[in-house]
């Protein structure tokens, strides 16, 4: 299982509500259930983490990532305007998760 995490930070300008329409990606863009969730720091809101929980192997992660690389670079390129930097972009392979309730 893979865990996708970037980090962002908005322009003074943008609104999150902006940087959600112009991230969501075309139907089946991945060709399997990908859900991502974002988050919005509560001391900072102009700081949104986003990450998804990928269920899968690494051969088709590879494909994936393949496959969608030039809808990635669009969706990218789409919310340039609004994102002042990006602190933490990349795919982690989850080695152990732990319930602490």
């Amino acid at each position: 299982m893979f865990l996708a995490v970037l980090v962002r930070r908005l322009r003074d300008d943008a609104t999150f509500e902006a940087f959600v329409d112009a991230w969501q990606a075309e139907p089946d863009h991945f060709g399997q259930k990908v859900t991502v969730t974002h988050a919005r720091n509560i001391e900072d809101p102009r700081e949104i983490v986003s990450y998804a929980m990928i269920d899968t192997d690494r051969a088709t992660l590879d494909a994936v990532l393949q496959r969608t690389a030039q809808g990635e670079a669009a969706r990218h390129e789409r919310i340039a305007p609004l994102i002042a930097s990006t602190v933490v972009k990349g795919i982690y392979e989850i080695a152990s998760t732990h319930d602490l309730t």
